[in-house]
């Protein structure tokens, strides 16, 4: 698959749109959470966090081509004084619109795809479940957070 690179590395608010990304004559608008926050309370069940949306509008992606959103974590996860592994945090996708949702695992390293939308859209959206599964051994709850950063590709499906 042919990936022509539309913007790289954003990280931008919940509920703000970012200014138009362009690159290689394609445009689009994106909406995506920037920190993750877990409240760990249940120290034997995931935490779960709900109601994030990733969207975009105004997409200029060029003839034949989808766009596919992705996601890594920047930094650490410490809960409790407790430093958490990133891949204890997955997500499930819901309610996708003009394409499909994918289900992951966050990491560090690599970026893991979110979202693939349909060729040549002009609007999409999908909902994100994340999940916090905390490591067996001595634990104390508490509140933790991470930064993710996101990568908009246009590409050939």
């Amino acid at each position: 698959m042919n990936a022509a690179l539309l913007a790289w590395a954003l990280a931008l608010g919940v509920g703000a749109a970012s200014p138009a990304v362009e690159q290689s004559g394609g445009t689009v608008r994106v909406d995506v959470p920037s920190v993750l926050t877990f409240q760990v309370t249940t120290l034997t069940q995931p935490t779960i966090v709900s109601g994030f949306r990733v969207s975009f509008n105004q997409a200029k992606l060029g003839s034949g081509l989808a766009l596919r959103i992705s996601v890594k974590a920047e930094g650490t996860l410490t809960v409790g004084g407790l430093t958490v592994p990133i891949s204890n945090i997955s997500w499930t996708t819901s309610q996708p619109s003009n394409g499909t949702g994918m289900n992951g695992v966050l990491s560090t390293v690599a970026y893991t795809p979110v979202f693939e939308s349909r060729v040549n859209p002009s609007t999409g959206r999908v909902d994100l479940a994340w999940s916090l599964s905390m490591p067996v051994g001595p634990l104390l709850a508490g509140t933790g957070q991470v930064n993710l950063r996101w990568k908009l590709e246009a590409i050939s499906p």
